[in-house]
């Protein structure tokens, strides 16, 4: 599925590349299709983009759900992409106010936020500036003890390559037909679960952004999976606000809540 998507970047691109290159009496056409009108819908132009990327979730929707584990706050968590490596402080010993013996690392836990000062801590072996307490990466080990970790990094970079797609190579027509085709002929339980998987890895990815880039606004992939959620909501509130063909009010929102 993401092989997918590069596949339709490579053919969007030379599309744009050869409509750009050609005569200005031989511009070539896009390739596009319209579906079926259902329940008195108007047909709509769905072009080859546009439609593979609403089958590209869909296909891709049993692998979605539940892939990310939820920590005791609830909030969906990933693994981050590296092998975490033990380190131990060899210097800046102290006895703390309890007594305890402490250590000077210098370091914060990405995770309790709190200072480091165990002896033996956790840190990328990539040189990612992320660290880790002992006891928060104790706990981290636990909860993805019966996760499948490759599922859960491929759901987050599938649901982000889908959304760069989606906001990058789509026309401004092809998302207002992906958003309708999503609101109407989607069922409403595949629309949820859809809405559900999107939220979940964004919740997850926001927690590792100040992990995994030097800047915030390096993970585009991050920032065009908060847009594809503006889709979705738009998406969301369509049958609200159109009334369709056949009947007397408008359906409501697809998610309540």
């Amino acid at each position: 599925l993401l092989h997918a998507f590069d596949v339709m970047e490579a053919a969007s691109t030379r599309t744009t590349q050869a409509s750009s290159s050609s005569p200005p009496h031989r511009v070539r056409r896009r390739i596009s299709f319209k579906r079926r009108p259902t329940q008195g819908m108007d047909s709509q132009a769905l072009t080859d983009e546009a439609a593979w990327t609403g089958l590209a979730l869909a296909a891709a929707l049993p692998l979605l759900g539940a892939a990310l584990p939820r920590d005791q706050h609830g909030c969906c968590v990933m693994p981050h992409p590296h092998p975490l490596v033990k380190r131990t402080a060899r210097a800046g010993r102290y006895i703390n106010v309890l007594g305890r013996p402490s250590y000077h690392t210098n370091r914060a836990c990405d995770n309790c936020d709190e200072a480091i000062c165990d002896r033996v801590y956790y840190a990328c072996s990539e040189g990612c500036d992320i660290d880790f307490c002992k006891r928060c990466h104790a706990r981290l080990e636990a909860l993805f003890s019966g996760i499948d970790r490759r599922l859960a990094t491929w759901v987050a970079r599938f649901v982000g390559r889908a959304a760069s797609f989606a906001l990058t190579r789509l026309s401004t027509a092809e998302r207002r037909a992906l958003v309708s085709e999503l609101a109407f002929c989607w069922p409403a339980p595949m629309f949820e679960r859809l809405v559900r998987a999107v939220v979940d890895v964004a919740d997850a990815k926001v927690v590792h952004l100040q992990d995994n880039t030097d800047h915030i606004s390096a993970d585009t992939e991050f920032w065009n999976t908060v847009g594809f959620l503006q889709l979705l909501y738009a998406a969301n509130q369509l049958p609200a606000n159109e009334c369709r063909f056949g009947e007397l009010v408008p359906r409501g929102p697809r998610v309540s809540r």
